[in-house]
């Protein structure tokens, strides 16, 4: 494919219009070489170079091409600020599918062309997306969830939130997930879900296929997934259980479904306000005693504090974002 014709595929890709055939068409031609996958980079930060700039504007792909060098050259005749670039630059290199993620670039210590990048994804309450690493790994976000890696090192991850992660096999370099506890997931090529929320007190790893190390924060190997297997990792005890699981369950987020299984009131409003992007405050005379195990797919909030009203005592009022769950 001729280099114009390719720039004008990827700003097209970048930009959300294509359908399932040709991101894919993107995806495989991303995984063909090195040299493909050099290209690509440089074509991200181009592309999201000039839109940060002009952000209503249509984006030309030669003048984001030509910006790029524009900058780099600039950059290398001067000392660089990176303060000033990311006030000035703020933008994102990661491809993004479906809904908008915040994302940022940060430029480390001196500057010699492209030395070192920094990617920071977050997806807000109520929405979830998905995204492809540079060779090729495809990574779901769910709701108020984080995600820093280095451009240069993006089989190294760093996530507080949820994620699901369909991962390039590479035996030569590992892929690992570090969360905010330490604890890590180490892995050469699989796909397994990783439940690491900062206010939750466990770890949740569940592998879909292949094998995973569980690895704690002094690099000590806790446990040995396989597939179908999942290991709960307690942070304060620093514990780790594992146990056999019908994996669809702890994957169905990825796919519009929310489940409760035997979770407390509580637990459950927690999983409401990230599902709902909504603020859940409790009376504090109510009984939050009652458990849940319920399957939710396409219905509202409204539905579904109706549908937990048959099982447990208590009434609710909506006002935008904001919930309270009332005693009766």
């Amino acid at each position: 494919m001729e280099e114009n014709k390719l720039k004008k595929v990827i700003i097209s890709y970048l930009n959300n219009e294509l359908d399932d055939r040709g991101n894919n068409g993107i995806l495989n031609w991303v995984n063909q070489s090195e040299a493909n996958k050099k290209k690509f980079r440089e074509l991200h930060i181009a592309y999201h170079a000039t839109k940060v700039k002009d952000i209503n504007s249509k984006i030309n792909v030669d003048s984001a091409w030509n910006t790029l060098k524009r900058q780099l050259s600039k950059s290398n005749h001067k000392k660089f600020n990176p303060t000033n670039w990311i006030l000035k630059n703020a933008a994102s290199v990661a491809i993004l599918i479906g809904l908008s993620l915040a994302t940022y670039i940060i430029w480390d210590k001196g500057f010699n062309g492209i030395d070192s990048t920094v990617v920071k994804l977050e997806v807000p309450k109520g929405e979830k997306s998905k995204f492809i690493l540079a060779d090729g790994t495809q990574v779901w976000l769910n709701s108020e969830s984080e995600l820093i890696y280095n451009t240069k090192r993006s089989r190294e991850i760093f996530i507080s939130g949820e994620a699901f992660f369909d991962v390039v096999h590479n035996q030569k370099k590992p892929f690992v997930v570090t969360t905010l506890s330490k604890m890590k997931v180490n892995v050469l090529g699989t796909s397994f879900n990783l439940r690491a929320y900062n206010d939750e007190p466990y770890i949740e790893t569940t592998l879909e296929q292949g094998k995973v190390d569980i690895i704690s924060a002094k690099n000590r190997i806790l446990a040995k997934l396989h597939s179908g297997e999942q290991a709960i990792y307690t942070v304060k005890q620093a514990e780790i259980q594992k146990k056999k699981v019908d994996v669809k369950r702890y994957l169905a987020w990825k796919n519009n479904v929310l489940r409760f299984d035997d979770l407390p009131f509580q637990e459950c409003a927690k999983r409401m306000e990230r599902w709902y992007g909504v603020k859940i405050e409790f009376d504090p005379k109510l009984n939050i005693s009652n458990r849940f195990t319920m399957t939710i797919k396409t219905q509202s909030l409204k539905e579904l504090l109706d549908m937990m009203q048959y099982t447990a005592n208590f009434n609710y009022n909506i006002k935008g974002e904001h919930v309270s769950i009332i005693a009766k």
